[in-house]
């Protein structure tokens, strides 16, 4: 009898470590190829309109929850499909003028007039609309801050001047006037990275696109 080749049994059992290498290898692969590939960045949810109601209610239970579904789902529907410079939904920035608002623990009319606050300038609404569902309570605030807006000056100096002076006058009527615009500047503020830098020089009043 011929003696067996001592090479025989690695070449039969090469095959059978090769594979289970190459699956390993296979493996380490995908896992590599996932850690390194990018991430699409996530695009951050709307407050929902329980989530802002939760927030009145934690400094006022008393909160009429009617009245702030009602201004929530008026300024949904009335921006419709604007948008703003960074793709959001453009009622993205009332909604979360009026979440700025909730921690100055304001009002249920200063949180509906933060809503709506851009309604009756770059919606359909009108005022004699906003009275009718709303009242005239936050019907005015909303002209009011709708005033601040209607300006078109040749200048920026001007324009600054003539902004700071119908606010002054604004606040005489109604001091909530001022803390709605303040909170719409700074949320405007905090998205001023997706403005071209031409327009994101800030005069204090000058309403930005």
């Amino acid at each position: 009898m011929a003696p067996s080749s001592p090479n025989l049994p690695r070449m039969q059992n090469q095959p059978r470590t090769r594979a289970p290498l190459e699956r390993s290898l296979n493996i380490v692969s995908q896992v590599f190829e996932k850690a390194v590939k990018p991430k699409k960045p996530s695009q951050p949810q709307m407050m929902r309109q329980y989530d802002l109601i939760e927030r009145v209610k934690r400094y006022n239970p008393k909160t009429s929850e009617a009245l702030l579904n009602r201004a929530y789902v008026y300024a949904m529907k009335a921006h419709g499909e604007q948008r703003r410079a960074s793709g959001d939904p453009y009622f993205s920035h009332p909604l979360e003028v009026a979440a700025i608002l909730t921690d100055l623990k304001l009002d249920d009319a200063t949180i509906a007039a933060a809503l709506l606050h851009d309604t009756i300038e770059d919606t359909t609404a009108t005022r004699a609309e906003i009275d009718q569902m709303f009242g005239t309570d936050i019907g005015a605030l909303v002209e009011g801050l709708t005033k601040l807006k209607k300006l078109d000056l040749v200048t920026k100096e001007a324009k600054q001047a003539e902004n700071l002076r119908k606010l002054l006058l604004a606040i005489a009527d109604d001091v909530r006037v001022l803390l709605v615009k303040l909170a719409d500047r700074l949320h405007n503020m905090r998205t001023l990275s997706h403005m071209p830098p031409e327009a994101r020089v800030c005069w204090p009043w000058a309403r930005m696109a």
